[in-house]
């Protein structure tokens, strides 16, 4: 039975089509874990990349023409409302 919610930071495996095997589903690990990193701490880092700035770090650097589709039927993205994080709220 799928999850009903799912944290990307507990890193969970998830149905995806990677571009590579279009045809076929396959099951990936949340996260991103660069070939240089010494450990897996640095996926904490890596969940989310910003489209603006993915050129200019190191950790996306391989990554950033590589794609997959993840298979869900929604997502929340949380949102800080104000600098200091105070206040949040979840946003669809």
């Amino acid at each position: 039975m799928p999850e009903s919610n799912v944290n990307g930071f507990d890193f969970p495996e998830t149905p995806v089509i990677i571009d590579e095997k279009p045809n076929i589903i396959t099951h990936y690990n949340w996260g991103l874990i660069p070939a240089w990193s010494k450990d897996e701490e640095i996926q904490k880092y890596t969940l989310n990349a910003k489209i603006e700035t993915v050129n200019e770090k190191p950790s996306f650097k391989n990554s950033v023409n590589k794609r997959c589709l993840v298979i869900a039927n929604g997502y929340f993205e949380w949102q800080w409302l104000d600098p200091k994080g105070n206040k949040n709220r979840n946003t669809k």
